[in-house]
């Protein structure tokens, strides 16, 4: 994707590792809530492009369930350190999209990505819970269950637009 993503005047949707231009040939205009003018155009995807787009996700997080937690990690905290690098890009499309100021936006950006450093931290910590049988209705005493989180699937969110970057994250 071009580094000054404001300058384009649609922007084209990520799927499968690919940017693309929809097969609608419809576009949905972007609106500055405090410019009062039309600062971009986002593609208006088809209900199969939609499908497409869960299907590859789908077949992506099967992947990234397998891989290491030590290397899904590794995405993460990189995935961190480009939104820190980013933050003054992301700032501006935030403020011009949301009307946040450039400070608040450029806030949001650095806590998201604390917030992944900080969430990564925790993972790393949490393997292998125990749990006394007697903790659930049911259960003996003289059991222990072990507790392993593993990813589980592709999740759709539509954030508010308050918090883009963070609620996304």
């Amino acid at each position: 994707m071009p580094t000054n993503v404001l300058s384009l005047t649609a922007y084209p949707f990520y799927i499968n590792g690919e940017w693309k231009e929809s097969k609608s040939g419809e576009t949905i205009k972007i609106t500055s809530p405090y410019l009062y003018e039309e600062i971009g155009e986002v593609q208006a995807i088809t209900t199969e492009e939609v499908d497409e787009a869960i299907y590859y996700a789908q077949i992506a997080q099967k992947n990234w369930a397998e891989t290491s937690l030590q290397e899904r990690a590794k995405f993460l905290y990189q995935w961190a350190d480009k939104l820190v690098n980013m933050q003054e890009e992301i700032a501006e499309i935030i403020m011009k999209e949301v009307g946040k100021s450039f400070k608040d936006a450029q806030s949001e950006v650095v806590r998201t990505a604390g917030f992944i450093r900080y969430t990564v931290e925790e993972a790393m910590h949490m393997n292998g819970e125990s749990l006394k049988g007697d903790s659930f209705p049911g259960g003996s005493k003289s059991k222990i269950a072990i507790v392993d989180r593993v990813p589980l699937g592709v999740v759709l969110a539509i954030p508010p637009f308050n918090y883009p970057v963070n609620l996304a994250a």
